[in-house]
């Protein structure tokens, strides 16, 4: 079945609903890419900058868990003889001390009473304390990258109003920055208007 797609992009002479607003509230463009494929589109540190506090924690966290658990499970293949320390002996349970023993090493805390001695464990313990310097330092990056990012904190009002004003007709809306420490000094305003009449739209900027 072909698909109903909507060629209007919105910059033409005719005004339509269904393509939505050209600009987001949050000032991002509203675009939906098509015919480039997701590899092309992806880009791995813009989203983490851009997504929510509650996806970027939970992605740090899935990744910190996942890594461990990859590591946890080398270090069972290694053998019972690869670390010296681990007490425990059901299969529950000495996973769990492998995967605390994975914890420290990957963020290089190592608290002395597990350590590994055989080459294979040695290797692995190597690998990992390599991946934890690089991803505390990408994990730090990360979180600068989204506290330097610059945001205004500012709220317009849902409505315009056009009404009389100092003689003549205006178009009026309101905006606050509703930070208490944020102040406007000095700000200037563009603002792009379209207004549809029965003839042809017309466009101008102020």
């Amino acid at each position: 079945m072909k698909e109903n797609v909507n060629q209007d992009t919105g910059f033409g002479e005719k005004s339509t609903d269904m393509g939505g607003r050209m600009v987001n509230k949050d000032g991002s463009f509203n675009i939906k890419r098509k015919g480039i494929s997701v590899k092309d589109r992806a880009s791995g540190y813009q989203s983490m900058l851009t997504m929510s506090r509650p996806r970027f924690l939970a992605t740090i966290f899935l990744f910190y868990f996942l890594m461990n658990c990859f590591f946890t499970a080398l270090y069972w293949l290694a053998g019972p003889s690869g670390l010296e320390g681990v007490q425990k002996v059901e299969f529950w349970d000495r996973i769990k001390e492998l995967f605390f023993f994975s914890t420290q090493t990957l963020t290089t805390v190592g608290y002395g009473r597990i350590n590994p001695i055989s080459e294979a464990a040695n290797w692995i313990a190597a690998v990992e304390s390599l991946i934890g310097f690089l991803s505390l330092a990408i994990a730090t990056g990360l979180l600068y990258g989204r506290f330097s990012r610059p945001r205004a904190f500012i709220r317009f009002s849902d409505f315009l109003v056009y009404t009389h004003y100092k003689g003549t007709k205006a178009l009026m809306f309101r905006l606050v920055c509703y930070k208490d420490d944020h102040l406007l000094m000095n700000a200037e305003i563009k603002v792009n208007v379209r207004i549809v009449t029965n003839d042809l739209p017309i466009d101008f900027s102020i």
